[in-house]
């Protein structure tokens, strides 16, 4: 499903793609990349060592975004330096190929002086034509940096963290999003910042049977709220299995209200304790430690 995201005058799809590290880096991302039809919109963030190579020769309707991590008490000089050197990082990486969007992901507001050297670095490139489209990622307190968005309005775009365990960042940032047209795609659908896919749990497989849906549809259509919703991969199943999610649907609902409660059961997590995948063990442990 394809929609216009706001002040980007863009017709995006709904469901975007987070590529992130495979759990074998031989044939994995490749086969990942090949599995991407045209006009996904996909971030390489995660990994843009891994995949940006391989992104340089895929068709032009591939919508590609790339995004830099700034800490909220760096210098204005050096919050610069770090927007150009990521910059540079993705355009080496992708062989010359220019990201669409770019996005600033913070965890908390940037003061006045770095935010100067931040979007004096973030101007600059976009008049070179090395992106189209800045982006707020929000990565830590939403409050704060709802107080930051709305004073600088430079972003066109916000990715958000949204599923029935993070409600706050959503209901706090839509209304005004509204006021601005600006775009927003939320993200951790299947996670909730665990870090482990919660369709793994027992209950949340149950209830997705029961509505004749996979635990990964169900998850992501009952998270997708606003212009779009992200979903992290890992491999060319994962890609087919995401693009064909609905982003509506009548039984989803009772999918994410079996997460919520999985989600606080250590029982359930206990099972995965022993998974193969570090990434899904360790968040077991965490989980089930609570």
């Amino acid at each position: 499903m394809i929609k216009l995201f706001g002040r980007t005058n863009r017709e995006l799809p709904r469901i975007w793609l987070s590529l992130l590290p495979p759990a074998s880096t031989e044939t994995e991302p490749q086969k990942t990349v090949e599995a991407l039809p045209p006009k996904t919109a996909i971030d390489i963030t995660p990994a843009v060592g891994l995949y940006g190579p391989l992104v340089h020769d895929l068709p032009n309707p591939i919508h590609i975004s790339v995004g830099s991590t700034i800490l909220p008490d760096a210098a204005e000089d050096s919050a610069a330096h770090q927007i150009q050197a990521d910059l540079v990082q993705a355009l080496s990486c992708m062989r010359g190929r220019q990201p669409e969007f770019v996005s600033l992901a913070l965890k908390q507001p940037l003061s006045e002086t770095t935010l100067t050297g931040v979007f004096s670095a973030l101007e600059s490139a976009k008049t070179d034509e090395l992106f189209k489209h800045l982006c707020l990622s929000v990565d830590g307190d939403p409050k704060g940096l709802f107080g930051m968005w709305r004073i600088h309005d430079g972003f066109e775009m916000i990715f958000l963290p949204h599923s029935r365990g993070e409600k706050e960042a959503l209901s706090l940032f839509q209304i005004e999003a509204a006021k601005k047209r600006v775009a927003i795609c939320t993200y951790r659908p299947l996670t909730w910042g665990t870090g482990c896919p919660l369709c793994l749990l027992p209950s949340v497989k149950e209830a997705a049977h029961e509505s004749f849906m996979s635990p990964a549809a169900g998850l992501i259509a009952d998270s997708c709220r606003a212009e779009g919703v992200m979903v992290g991969v890992r491999n060319w199943e994962e890609v087919e299995a995401a693009i064909c999610s609905p982003v509506e649907s009548p039984h989803a609902a009772a999918v994410g209200e079996a997460a919520v409660k999985a989600w606080k059961n250590p029982d359930e997590w206990r099972g995965l304790i022993d998974h193969p995948l570090p990434w899904v063990a360790k968040a077991a442990s965490e989980r089930a430690a609570l």
